[in-house]
């Protein structure tokens, strides 16, 4: 258990954001069609995290341009207190609307209910064509952030705020829905930031020591990133007006 809390985490994002009514699809925030809703998706990182009297407050720092590949998640360090891997996404209306927001996945198991494969080789691998995303990440709904004109610069979370996620580490299953907003603010803009699921982290990875992915070489060691682990992003959003 020493082992897995140091591990490092480096996640690649492929993010989609798509629109039943106004058929908006695309990848890494790039809407195809998107005049009926949607008009941007932007992506900042936080670059400070503080906690008092129950209350996280969140600083959010550059801005992210994504790549073919989406964007990256922070490094995962539960022994580091001055990494913040958290990322804040942004998406830009049309004009002010009421809108829900869910995130589908594809991912049929969740990564601690499927340790080895039919062969007995574990599952969780250092290139992250097996590791699904869907059972690490989670989402926070952020109603009040902060703004310096149109740019986001804080945000405070309540100690009852609840992070939604695909995994239930209690039942080793992964929802195929989560339904992040029921219904916004009326706003052109909606917030959530992308987070990592502890705990998910934690216990998947107390079930691999001895796999191998989670060694690292003589150079990954001298670079200090051997341990990291990529995991592939399997789900994307779904972005629906509502009536008031």
């Amino acid at each position: 258990m020493v082992v897995t809390a140091v591990l490092l985490v480096c996640v690649c994002l492929a993010w989609y954001v798509t629109n039943q009514e106004a058929k908006v699809s695309g990848t890494v925030g790039n809407v195809i069609d998107g005049e009926n809703l949607i008009e941007k998706v932007e992506y900042y990182e936080v670059s400070n995290k503080t906690t008092q009297s129950g209350e996280t407050t969140y600083t959010f720092g550059s801005k992210i341009t994504p790549t073919a590949e989406g964007i990256e998640m922070g490094t995962y360090n539960p022994l580091s207190s001055t990494t913040y891997p958290q990322r804040l996404m942004v998406i830009t209306l049309s004009k002010e609307y009421y809108v829900q927001v869910s995130a589908i996945t594809s991912a049929e198991d969740y990564l601690g209910a499927t340790i080895k494969d039919e062969n007995g080789d574990f599952i969780l691998t250092k290139d992250g064509k097996k590791n699904s995303l869907t059972s690490v990440i989670g989402f926070y709904y952020l109603s009040d952030v902060t703004l310096t004109g149109d740019v986001p610069t804080t945000s405070t979370l309540p100690e009852t705020a609840e992070k939604k996620a695909f995994a239930d580490i209690d039942s080793n299953t992964v929802s195929k829905n989560v339904n992040i907003i029921s219904k916004s603010e009326s706003s052109n803009k909606v917030y959530i930031l992308l987070d990592y699921y502890e705990e998910s982290i934690e216990h998947i990875y107390s079930l691999n020591i001895g796999n191998e992915a989670l060694n690292p070489t003589d150079e990954e060691s001298v670079l200090g990133h051997g341990n990291d682990i990529k995991y592939t992003c399997d789900f994307y959003f779904v972005i629906q007006e509502v009536s008031a």
